[in-house]
């Protein structure tokens, strides 16, 4: 097994309070066509190795096109289970599941300790391009069969990265990007999110139940996204995406965008 020694934590050592998920409507707002191109090559982490998470500790972690699902309808072929990633992102992972398996306030809030399964990772070019092009269109046509083909193109570049030339590098497929579920360590089973997977709604967004004027939905939904976002945000100190509550990464462009910085470092993996 690789070992994963922990990055420091970009927050203080003073008492943790697992507080609310701030809103995150400004970043929502922001112009997309602002992701930065330019990959900072002299970076000392932009060649970074890709690693198998599994051999970080992550042991159930797939490759989400390689397994039938609500967007592929079945496996893929050519789609490794493997779920690759940045060394980097690996090891601030390993962080944040340290840190929800053995916090006290973690389980103070949850009722139980926690840890992070990984649902997607690395995806191929050829893997985005499918997403983007059948996947996604699909599933949201299915969802809201009145769009129009405009209206439809409009809310999937919400969810997934357009693999063009002249785009911004999807984030999965630098390897700096990952798709988690919060687990439950006592039953094996996921927290509720309060968010239906392949659903194309704002309930998706992590801050989504922090409006006071939600009230339909249990409070296990509100502490398990702010658990989520406390650990992977200011434990890990990754940059969570502010459409979806399960998708966090560093280094990559639509990341450092959100972040605020415009230098990132990883482009295009490859797989040696």
């Amino acid at each position: 097994m690789l070992s994963a020694p922990l990055v420091q934590a970009p927050r203080n050592a003073s008492p943790i309070v697992i507080e609310r998920v701030p809103d995150l409507e400004h970043l929502r707002r922001r112009d997309r066509r602002s992701i930065p191109k330019v990959i900072v090559q002299d970076h000392p982490l932009a060649n970074d190795p890709m690693v198998d998470l599994r051999e970080l500790g992550f042991e159930d972690a797939s490759s989400f096109y390689s397994r039938p699902n609500r967007l592929t309808g079945a496996v893929l072929p050519g789609v490794a289970d493997t779920p690759f990633a940045r060394l980097d992102l690996g090891r601030r992972l390993t962080r944040a599941d340290k840190f929800l398996r053995t916090d006290d306030e973690v389980r103070k809030t949850l009722g139980a300790p926690a840890r992070i399964k990984i649902e997607d990772a690395y995806r191929p070019p050829d893997v985005q391009l499918f997403a983007y092009d059948i996947a996604w269109p699909a599933v949201i046509r299915a969802k809201h069969p009145e769009l129009s083909d405009e209206d439809v193109a409009r809310e999937r570049d919400r969810y997934v990265t357009r693999p063009a030339d002249g785009s911004p590098v999807s984030p999965h497929s630098t390897g700096g990007a990952v798709d988690v579920r919060l687990i439950n360590l006592d039953t094996n089973e996921p927290f509720n999110r309060g968010h239906d997977g392949g659903n194309v709604t704002k309930t998706a967004y992590p801050d989504r139940y922090e409006d006071s004027d939600s009230h339909d939905y249990p409070s296990e939904i509100v502490a398990a996204r702010r658990v989520l976002y406390f650990a992977m945000v200011e434990v890990a100190g990754l940059q969570v995406n502010p459409f979806e509550i399960w998708h966090y990464g560093i280094g990559e462009p639509k990341s450092e965008f959100y972040a605020g910085r415009s230098t990132p470092y990883y482009g295009l993996a490859t797989l040696t």
